[in-house]
């Protein structure tokens, strides 16, 4: 799937019908937030102890395997249910294991890679529950690895690179300053 916009996703929002997997990826905090929050937000107030879950990647519980259990859960109440991941970096772009450990892994026929859990979420992307939204907030991603390939293929994904537009993007002043006023106008 092609990258989506903030302005259209915060469209689905407001529409009611949001796309059942999004990764929200950059440098900007607070839109990044504001966007997770927003999507949470689909769920009632009253409703939300039942169909909102919001895990934090960093926790040693938190793996593939248990963001596929939580998505594939269906909502108890209600039409919708949401599950956040915030620092899905942890998942999407792990650390380097080092040369001793590297030797006594096996290996993946396709990527190269040790097997891991990774495969279900790579599942999941394949064929996600309709009635929930998966929502991965990542600061960066590991853009060689199969799970972002398939994320592209599959995912809508949101890029909040703030004032800089891109992840590559070169910082060009005058630009900053039309975006900045942008934001701003937009804002106010």
């Amino acid at each position: 799937m092609p990258a989506v916009t903030v302005g259209a996703v915060r469209k689905q929002i407001e529409q009611g019908k949001p796309d059942p997997v999004y990764l929200i990826i950059g440098d900007d905090e607070a839109q990044m937030s504001d966007l997770a929050t927003g999507l949470g937000d689909l769920v009632e107030d009253d409703l939300r102890a039942f169909c909102l879950e919001r895990m934090h990647a960093t926790d040693k519980t938190v793996t593939a395997s248990t963001i596929v259990q939580a998505a594939q859960t269906l909502p108890m109440i209600g039409d919708r249910r949401v599950v956040i991941v915030l620092r899905a970096e942890r998942i999407l772009k792990p650390k380097r294991k080092g040369k001793a450990t590297e030797a006594g892994d096996a290996e993946d026929d396709e990527g190269g890679e040790p097997p891991s859990d990774l495969d279900a979420l790579e599942n999941y992307l394949k064929n996600p529950e309709p009635r929930n939204t998966l929502v991965l907030v990542a600061s960066d991603a590991d853009r060689q690895r199969k799970v972002y390939k398939s994320l592209q293929k599959h995912a809508s994904i949101v890029e909040c690179y703030g004032l800089k537009g891109s992840r590559d993007g070169k910082v060009d002043l005058r630009q900053v300053a039309r975006t900045a006023e942008a934001i701003v106008k937009q804002t106010v």
